[in-house]
């Protein structure tokens, strides 16, 4: 028999669970006054999801995932070469072959023609630097303002997961941080923070 799975029902000791269940044999996450924290130690393993340059690690995306099975209506914004799946990728530049070209600080704008009824859940990984955006050939994003136009396009307590060198700016009358999990592969190389937001509707 198969569990359906009511977003609204969904609470982050189910996430914690989740992630239990999918990956048994490393560190547990922990709820810390509501939100869930932990670290991922990924290893050596340098292999990516693509050649693309910056791109995350392959076993980021499988953990990342594992915490939300019930999101269905998936975005991956800064998508590089992420490989085609049950979602939709958005990057600016169209030679990446992503199913929206367009500029995330206008996200809104592109939801409603691809998502007019919005997302369940966005996972960004922009660039970390100004010298990481110069290596794309573009302008370093505004994470406020990119932040702002998920939370447009998301519906009702729908999620953000973002991947970055900070935690971004955030408001609490449009988001609750739901958690913060640190990665990082070895020495000598980034440490990244998934800061998990959940869009609040007043």
């Amino acid at each position: 028999m198969t569990t359906t799975l009511i977003p609204n029902e969904i609470n982050v000791n189910d996430r914690v669970r989740f992630y239990s269940e999918a990956f048994p044999k490393y560190a547990p996450l922990h709820i810390f006054n509501g939100s869930i924290y932990g670290e991922w130690r990924l290893g050596q393993n340098f292999k990516n999801t693509s050649d693309y340059w910056g791109a995350y690690p392959e076993q980021y995306l499988p953990r990342a995932t594992s915490l939300f099975p019930e999101k269905k209506e998936v975005l991956h914004l800064f998508s590089g070469k992420t490989p085609p799946g049950d979602y939709l990728r958005m990057d600016k530049n169209p030679a990446n072959g992503s199913e929206i070209v367009g500029d995330a600080e206008k996200l809104s704008s592109y939801a409603k023609i691809y998502k007019p009824g919005g997302f369940d859940i966005i996972y960004a990984d922009c660039p970390y630097t100004k010298e990481d955006a110069d290596h794309y050939g573009y302008c370093m994003i505004s994470r406020p303002k990119v932040l702002r136009e998920c939370w447009q396009s998301l519906i009702p307590g729908g999620h953000v997961v973002w991947l970055d060198q900070v935690v971004p700016q955030w408001s609490n009358d449009d988001w609750f941080l739901e958690g913060i999990i640190y990665m990082f592969i070895s020495s000598n190389r980034r440490v990244r923070a998934v800061s998990i937001f959940k869009k609040v509707v007043v």
